[in-house]
């Protein structure tokens, strides 16, 4: 598996292996564009493997394969592992946008054997938002503005923000949806930060 490596500009210190008070593991399998250790590319292989037949039928397959993945663009890409089943929960990563933001819950995935199936569950995620706060809290010093995107995603977004303030307190909801870098890429944007950054993430046509 080869990996392409960051600018050196974009590169954040080195990020280990953390069990978190969710009770699964999180370990980065992608940092600065690369994986870390032989131990870390053993777990990422697999968990690629099973990421890519695990979604084969979501509506965004083609995000979840190793070329839609956009490791070369992650600061970090992590896989919540449960060593008890010794399989993967979850993965998401922290991707570099500009100069000064950086998107976290990027190409986010929960394993089907880990949905609960319920509306709660977007609220209330298995691993209560540790991973995807895990990765600001790495990146902190180097980006001034962190966000979340989806598609349509403003009602959600202003939802979460009510049910969630012991997460997302220091969060903004942005007013209308953006055209987020690429042509016709409509998007509604969860943001902590100061709003000037939105303009950096805008398409320039």
């Amino acid at each position: 598996m080869t990996f392409i490596v960051l600018k050196n500009e974009w590169r954040v210190s080195s990020v280990k292996k953390t069990k978190l008070p969710c009770g699964y593991t999180a370990i980065p399998l992608v940092v600065n564009g690369q994986s870390p250790s032989k131990q870390v590319n053993d777990i990422a292989q697999r968990t690629f493997v099973l990421l890519e037949q695990d979604s084969a039928d979501d509506k965004l397959s083609a995000n979840y394969t190793l070329s839609g993945l956009k490791l070369h663009e992650m600061l970090v890409y992590s896989v919540l592992w449960d060593f008890k089943a010794d399989k993967p929960v979850l993965v998401t990563g922290a991707q570099h946008m500009s100069d000064n933001t950086c998107r976290l819950f990027s190409r986010y995935y929960l394993f089907k054997d880990y949905r609960t199936g319920t509306d709660n569950s977007r609220y209330d995620k298995v691993d209560d938002f540790q991973v995807d706060m895990w990765h600001h809290e790495h990146l902190k010093q180097r980006y001034p503005f962190f966000f979340w995107s989806r598609e349509k995603g403003n009602r959600f977004f202003n939802r979460i923000k009510q049910i969630r303030p012991d997460v997302f307190d220091n969060w903004n909801v942005y007013d209308h949806n953006i055209e987020l870098v690429w042509e016709n890429n409509w998007q509604g944007i969860f943001y902590t930060g100061s709003e000037k950054y939105v303009s950096e993430l805008i398409f320039n046509k």
